[in-house]
Parts: structure tokens; sequence; C-alpha cells
């Protein structure tokens, strides 16, 4: 089959979606930018915050491909990040470019010269990242005997506290288990939940925080701990083992340094990583937890780079988390796994290193079509389902692969969460309940098709 230059450059950057990577523009190129480049364009320790002022995300819709490949030309760009670049359920594309204070001019210049759609949804992120922060204040308040609440974002010793809090005042249901060491040498920590019991019960994972930019994944996990604990008969049929921040060293960095921040914090030189890097003669910093996997690793949509945001690591299982996690999932073998991510409102399912189907993908569509149903009866939102391969873009050594073929979990899904655009990253505190109750009523749609499955067995 053959395949036009624009459909070929589509197809590149959705594969490279969350590859940020820096790139000199060329003095003869007449359409490079400034030479200002984001904070993240390069995985670099900060020894101060990063500020973010006067960064605008822009929406951009292009309708034709003449639009379409002169959007798919700004990446790579200096001083643009794309947040987001997809097709929507209706078919086309979609992108969100956050775009650096002096590249704004010319690049708005060059989407308005080509006719290109866009609106600005956020005009200045710092302040947008200022109104969440502001929302932070007494986040550790649990640990003086205040109630943990779901209207903050909340640093990682709160979330540990509730847990343990949790576990404490339900000891005959809940238990903390520390399933090893990140990088900086905090605990891993996951909560199980269920009724104890005689026989052995099907189990579900539920993770979040992998990627640590994402703060409205631990926010929502937190939230289902709260709301399963009351719902003694789901506890009676199944165990619930969730990891609400399986990155702490990168969540606790993205509140402290920056808030953009993706990675892990491992640290890693190479005679491969970006020349700004090396001008620099400083190390990169950190590896995408979710190129790290032992499944199909390496292969596609993953970066060699030490300094590219979606970095696979120098092999398999490099970093401790990923490491521990996997470890204690083989070892517990649930029969349902679900990750939590964002933005974007997709629910996914294997494969992204493929576009074959999984042999499980009827009963996989069947699940996805409820779970989504579910979450569009409690709050109105639709949710696009699918393969991340068809859905996205191909991916390789992702956490959910693994855990559908080396772990043979056959109910594994991979969820972005909201919004669709609006706020991107630093969604609004007031919306951590309202994901929290959809997500709540999918996590019972997958857990009754688990639980049925497992009874047939």
């Amino acid at each position: 089959m053959a395949f036009s230059r624009a459909t070929f450059l589509l197809a590149a950057l959705l594969a490279a979606l969350l590859v940020v990577t820096s790139v000199q523009g060329s003095g003869q190129d007449e359409d490079a930018l400034d030479r200002e480049s984001l904070q993240e364009d390069v995985s670099l320790d900060n020894d101060h915050a990063v500020s973010y002022k006067g960064y605008k995300l822009l929406s951009v819709a292009p309708v034709t491909k003449r639009q379409r490949k002169s959007v798919i030309r700004l990446a790579g760009k200096q001083g643009v990040q794309f947040w987001l670049a997809q097709r929507n359920a209706t078919g086309s594309f979609v992108a969100q470019i956050l775009v650096a204070p002096g590249a704004v001019a010319r690049v708005t210049r060059r989407l308005k010269d080509k006719g290109v759609n866009f609106k600005i949804v956020i005009q200045d992120l710092q302040n947008a990242i200022n109104n969440e922060v502001t929302s932070l204040r007494d986040t550790d308040a649990i640990e003086s005997g205040r109630p943990f609440v779901w209207d903050k974002f909340h640093r990682l010793s709160a979330i540990y506290a509730y847990m343990h809090q949790v576990a404490r005042q339900h000891p005959e249901l809940a238990e903390v288990k520390t399933i090893g060491k990140s990088t900086e040498g905090r605990d891993l920590l996951v909560l199980k939940l269920g009724r104890k019991s005689q026989s052995v019960k099907p189990a579900m994972w539920i993770d979040g925080g992998v990627h640590a930019r994402e703060w409205i994944s631990p926010a929502a996990v937190t939230y289902i701990i709260r709301e399963l604990q009351k719902d003694t008969g789901l506890l009676n049929k199944m165990d619930f083992y969730l990891m609400p921040v399986a990155n702490p060293d990168g969540y606790e960095y993205s509140h402290t340094k920056d808030r953009l921040w993706r990675k892990t914090r491992s640290m890693h030189r190479a005679a491969n990583a970006t020349k700004t890097a090396l001008k620099r003669s400083r190390p990169c910093y950190g590896v995408d937890a979710n190129r790290n996997w032992d499944s199909h690793w390496g292969q596609r949509a993953a970066s060699m780079d030490p300094c590219s945001n979606n970095y696979q690591g120098p092999h398999p299982f490099s970093e401790p988390e990923t490491k521990a996690a996997s470890e204690f999932i083989l070892r517990l073998a649930p029969v349902a796994y679900l990750s939590l991510h964002s933005y974007s409102q997709l629910w996914l399912m294997p494969w992204g290193h493929s576009d074959e189907p999984s042999r499980h993908d009827l009963q996989l569509r069947k699940v996805s079509l409820k779970a989504v149903e579910a979450i569009q009866d409690v709050s109105g939102h639709t949710y696009q389902t699918g393969s991340i391969n068809t859905v996205l873009y191909p991916i390789s050594g992702s956490s959910l692969d693994w855990a559908h073929e080396k772990a043979g979990i056959r109910y594994a899904f991979l969820v972005e969460l909201g919004d669709t655009g609006d706020y991107g990253f630093v969604l609004p505190a007031s919306e951590i309940e309202p994901t929290g109750k959809e997500m709540l009523a999918a996590v019972r749609e997958v857990a009754k098709a688990a639980i049925e499955d497992a009874k047939s067995k």
C-alpha cells in the first residue's frame, strides 16, 4: 500500500506524541522558531523551580491534508511541545501544543497563514499551575489528624499517610504493603482491600501516577480507595491492590521543581544524548515508566536518548519502580489490571506494539463498552475506546502490553482520564471527585466481568 508524505508524517507524529527532543533550528530554515526551548525539551535536573510564565496552550484543528502537514511540521521546533495529537471519535485530527513565549507570535502567524483553526485554551500556563498550587495548602494535614479530602491535590506523604490510615481503621479488610524502593529511596506502597477469606479470591490491580505530571490519576485512585472500602459486598468477592503513586520520585519532583516532569528520577549519561545535554555536560534524568516494561521493549515509539521524555531506559525493568511492580504483579496473578493516566478520555486495550487484535479482543471490547457506558451514565463524559495502536499510536515496552502478554491478565486496560483539552495536565482540583466517581463506576464493571470469568474456570 502506498502512503502519501503527509500520511507518513502524521503517523510519525502520532508515534512520537510524547517525544520531546531538543532540536536546534537551522539558520537556513525560514520556518525555524526562535531558539527558546521548553524546560522539558531535555530531562535535565533543575536547581530551581521551573517557571512556565507566558507559555500558552493552543488547541489546533487542521481540516485539510495541507493544514495537517503544516501543523505536523511544528513538531521538534524550539519552543513547541505537543501535549496531544490524535484523531477523535469522528476521525478528525486534533492537537494541543504548548508554546513558549518567544515562539507564540511566529507559531500563531504560521497557523493563520495556513488557515488552520486554533484557539488559546490556556493563556498563561504558570497562572494555571499557581491556581493548582493554591489548592495544595495543608495537604499534609492528615498527618496532624485532619481528614483526607478530595478538593485538593496531595503530596506523596499525605497520600501515604491516608493509605496507612485506612489500614489502621479497617484492619479486617485493608493492609499496606511495601513492594520495594524507588531510585531515591522512597517506599513503593500498595494498599490491599478485601475481606479476609479462607479461599483465594480473584484480584484486581489498579495504579496511578506512572507519569509524574498526571496528578489526576493518583487523586482518582485515592477516591476509588475511599469508596471501595465501603463496598463490603464487592470486597467479599474480590481483592483490590491499589498503587496510587507508581512513580513517587517523579511525582514529588513535579510538586517541588517542575510541574510538567514526566519520567522517573534515575540518572543517565550516554553517547547518544542530545547535543544540548552534552554541551551542558550534565546528565539527563529519568526513564519513561511506561516504556520500560519487558514487552517488545525498544521496538516502537520509544527513545534510546536519555534526554528524551519517552526514554525507554538502558534495558527492560532498569527502573526499580517498574521492576518491583512487575515482580509483585507476577506473584499476585490478578485477573484484571487497570492503569490510570491522563489526558484525553480514552479507554484503551492491548495491543500497543501491534495492530493485530488480542485473542481476547471480543471480551475486551465487551467489557470496555460496559465501562465507558458506566462512565457516561455517571458523568455524561464520552470515552473513546479501542487498542492503543489504533486509537493513539504504536507503543512498545508498555505496562499494558506486559500485563496482557507476560502476566497473562485477560482484562487489562489503560485509561486516559479527563479532560479533553481545556486544562490538559493541569486539571483543577474541582475535577477530582467527578473523575473518581466515573472511574469507580468503570472499575465495578471490570470487576463484575472478571469475577464472572473467574467463576467459570
